[in-house]
């Protein structure tokens, strides 16, 4: 059997318990890089207090991660077409786990600066690496619901973070980066002995000894052996765009629009899912109850996730993801103007944050993939997203700068939902381009 006949029936037939098993292993790596990326939020206002930082030092560090994971989308997601989606997720695991055992141990703002950045550097590179693996091991009946469980898993590690480090931070917010880093280095063994290397890669690039370890990938997944590997130029992908290609015409149009939605997207998602526990905190809150806020923004979000393509089938993915744009605005907005006395109402526009902007997240991603043709797709979708990670940072930064300067709470949720506005404009003109198309 013919390598192209062997990735065809891996696609159209049932999973496998192999190939589960792979979706499996990166629901864990997600949950434990959504935990990573947010443990910050958790610890910053006990970082704050021992430290007296202030709004603006402290968006430095909310935004270091965030910086970090721009650096890496862009500039290291190269590791997992070079030596391999499984190997390259072992190098992100283990920078991540040195970025957090080295925050557990900070003494200085620069050295958990610095923590900061190399984590960010790893949950941003990984995303290439796992993304890879569950897409080419899903069969296409069910690959969107093993991505939609994957982009889920983020929010659920979240949400078990925020639960544990309120028991945490009663030890100290060095806990808190210590749990993380113990979590992910638990992970580098499970990923090293279970998670499989990606048959493109080692059937395509042809490493050492790449047809045994295709053989051996293939056995588990109930297939013969292959007799030899196959020329190169066959398996590789012809045509392959470059970041050239991307910024021509007429690509470079859905490149812009798709850069600059998602800048102003991730720019306001970013801010509230940093700054919703010290906002809180600020208004009085102990840390645990101004955690229970991000806990129920990511309760939405798993929310959205699931429901997001009940929608879309209805109403076509670029209402809904618009709608799901302006719902963010409203609710950020709405979480900084509504009187504290309205706990309630605070609560309800928390759910919304979570449950919109996940949603959105999914059509965005939906309508960019579509923008862009077929040959430079991969280089558009990574250059947009090192958009919007730039634009998580920024996002994160304003906020300790606006509210060092005297900004309150609503008019900083206010001006920080905007940009989600100018998002949803830019997204509805990319997808209705798309459509023309």
């Amino acid at each position: 059997m013919q390598f192209d006949e062997i990735r065809t029936q891996l696609q159209s037939r049932p999973m496998t318990r192999y190939q589960i098993l792979t979706v499996a292993i990166a629901m864990l790596v997600h949950m434990t890089d959504g935990f990573d990326l947010l443990a910050i939020a958790f610890a910053g206002p006990a970082i704050d207090r021992e430290w007296m930082l202030g709004p603006e030092r402290l968006g430095e560090l909310f935004s270091a991660g965030l910086l970090g994971m721009a650096v890496g989308a862009f500039g290291l997601s190269w590791l997992a077409d070079a030596y391999g989606r499984r190997t390259a997720t072992l190098i992100n695991l283990t920078m991540i786990t040195i970025g957090m055992t080295v925050a557990a141990f900070s003494t200085s703002f620069y050295m958990l600066l610095a923590a900061r950045v190399v984590t960010g550097l790893g949950v941003g590179a990984m995303n290439a690496a796992v993304g890879s693996l569950v897409y080419e091991f899903s069969s296409k009946q069910r690959r969107e619901v093993s991505i939609g469980f994957v982009a889920g898993a983020y929010s659920f590690g979240t949400i078990m973070g925020g639960i544990v480090s309120v028991w945490l931070l009663t030890i100290g917010w060095r806990a808190v980066f210590g749990f993380g880093a113990v979590l992910t280095a638990l992970l580098i063994p499970v990923v090293y002995c279970r998670l499989p290397e990606s048959l493109d890669f080692l059937v395509g690039k042809q490493p050492r000894n790449a047809l045994s370890r295709a053989n051996r990938e293939l056995a588990r997944l109930g297939f013969e052996p292959l007799a030899e590997l196959p020329t190169k130029k066959i398996v590789n992908d012809s045509g392959r765009g470059s970041l050239l290609d991307v910024v021509r015409p007429p690509v470079l149009i859905s490149a812009l629009l798709a850069c600059l939605g998602y800048f102003g997207f991730s720019l306001s998602q970013y801010f509230i899912l940093n700054w919703m526990p010290r906002l809180m905190v600020d208004a009085g809150y102990t840390d645990a109850g101004a955690i229970s806020f991000s806990i129920i923004t990511n309760i939405g979000a798993i929310v959205g996730c699931a429901v997001v393509g009940i929608f879309t089938a209805k109403w076509g993915v670029r209402m809904v993801t618009v709608t799901m744009l302006v719902i963010t605005a409203v609710a950020i907005a709405a979480f900084g103007t509504l009187p504290l006395e309205a706990v309630g109402l605070i609560r309800t526009s928390s759910f919304f944050i979570g449950f919109a902007s996940f949603a959105a997240a999914i059509g965005v991603f939906s309508i960019m993939a579509s923008g862009f043709p077929a040959h430079v797709r991969a280089t558009g979708i990574g250059l947009s997203f090192t958009a919007g990670r730039f634009g998580s940072a920024i996002g994160a930064y304003l906020g300790g700068f606006l509210l060092a300067i005297g900004f309150e709470r609503p008019e900083l949720c206010v001006i920080l939902a905007l940009p989600t506005i100018g998002a949803a404009i830019v997204i509805s003109f990319l997808g209705k381009r798309n459509i023309a198309r």
